[in-house]
């Protein structure tokens, strides 16, 4: 019994030497991302990209196939329906060829719109959790105050209990923002094909202000002629035109007059809702072009009204911090300026977010560098 009791007790010393002996798990890096990074990861790692270049390729062969079948003339001559239909499959196998090269230049625009918007999304989200955090590191030193103001008797136990409350509130607040943030940044990973452990701090910054465009007539114009939903509505009717000009086998000319006009009724249904989408586009993005305009000179206010705190700090005129709501005080006067930047940035990056749509509804780049700095984000600092 008493070499069981050794043997155990050995086990569990070399079990423990051995646990000391191995390394410690290291939380994951987090690596810096920028938003043209994002764009390459998404594009490298997109599953629709390496469909697309498979579909084009197979889409290659029926045409080489198709164009092998022409050049055997049949007995009964080229206007035989064996050899018109022949012929229809050739031109249909081209057209279709030319479509899934387009397609797949849609699709990396598609791409790139679509991380674009999320990485906006997330920048917004984070903004959302950088102005709560600061309002819940302010309200933090407020209620240490309050507790010390109350232990002398300058504010009242319920005066006390609504500045405890009022922390408690922040604080879920900030819970529920961290939660949004990181399903933004959820949502990146997966339209990067990284997994759940990739942690990534986004370091590009909006600097758009407005959005240059050309009168709206002619944005309509160019949009309903390179919008995707318009030119695949409109292969749908190149193919069937083709057959319309064969007499193929087989084949009710009834109804290919049916499918034809249910194609026209398509593409004409397309380029409306596109001639739509354009102008909501078009008058959404003037709307927070203004919206930015103000929010420039509210920055300006702030930093103004920050400088002449700094100023009555210094000469005794106001405190760092204060107990009443809405009072004069240095802290509340960075708060304020920390905030209407960070409110100016979410414009900015709903903003970027618009224009990548509507240049991918109207056939342009959806990313441009100019729009963007690499810079470091606005950080949580405790307001001092």
């Amino acid at each position: 019994m008493r070499y069981i009791k050794m043997s155990i007790a050995l086990g569990v010393l070399t079990f423990f030497l051995i646990s000391l002996l191995m390394p410690l798990p290291l939380n994951a890096e987090v690596r810096s991302l920028s938003l043209e990074e994002a764009i390459e990861l998404s594009l490298k790692n997109n599953p629709e990209l390496t469909k697309g270049n498979l579909e084009l390729e197979k889409a290659e062969i029926m045409r080489d196939e198709a164009a092998q079948g022409i050049h055997y003339t049949p007995v009964e001559g080229v206007f035989s329906p064996e050899y018109q239909a022949l012929y229809s499959g050739y031109q249909q196998a081209q057209l279709t060829v030319r479509t899934k090269k387009r397609a797949l230049q849609v699709e990396e625009d598609k791409i790139a719109n679509e991380v674009i918007s999320a990485y906006a999304s997330a920048i917004r989200n984070y903004n959302v959790l950088q102005k709560a955090n600061l309002q819940y590191n302010l309200v933090d030193k407020q209620n240490t105050i309050a507790s010390l103001s109350r232990k002398i008797g300058i504010i009242s136990d319920h005066s006390y209990e609504g500045s405890k409350l009022g922390k408690k509130q922040l604080q879920e607040t900030v819970r529920l923002a961290e939660s949004n943030y990181e399903g933004s940044i959820a949502e990146l990973r997966r339209l990067l094909g990284q997994n759940p452990n990739w942690e990534v701090k986004l370091i590009s910054r909006p600097i758009i202000n407005n959005y240059p465009r050309h009168e709206l007539s002619t944005e309509i114009n160019r949009g309903t002629s390179e919008s995707m939903l318009v030119w695949t509505k409109e292969f749908l009717v190149g193919l069937e035109e083709i057959k319309q000009k064969w007499v193929m086998p087989y084949t009710d000319r009834q109804i290919q007059d049916i499918d034809l006009s249910v194609a026209e009724i398509d593409y004409e249904d397309a380029k409306r809702t596109v001639r739509t989408t354009i102008e909501q586009l078009y008058y959404t993005i003037d709307t927070i072009e203004g919206q930015i305009q103000v929010a420039e000179l509210n920055c300006e206010k702030t930093m103004r009204d920050l400088e002449i705190a700094e100023l009555k700090y210094e000469l005794g005129l106001i405190t760092l911090y204060s107990q009443v709501p809405g009072s004069e005080s240095l802290s509340n006067a960075k708060l304020e300026a920390q905030k209407a930047k960070l409110e100016l940035e979410d414009l900015q990056a709903t903003l970027v977010e618009l224009k990548a749509n509507y240049a991918f509804l109207t056939g342009q780049g959806v990313y441009s560098a100019d729009d963007w700095s690499d810079a470091t984000p606005v950080d949580t600092a405790n307001v001092k």
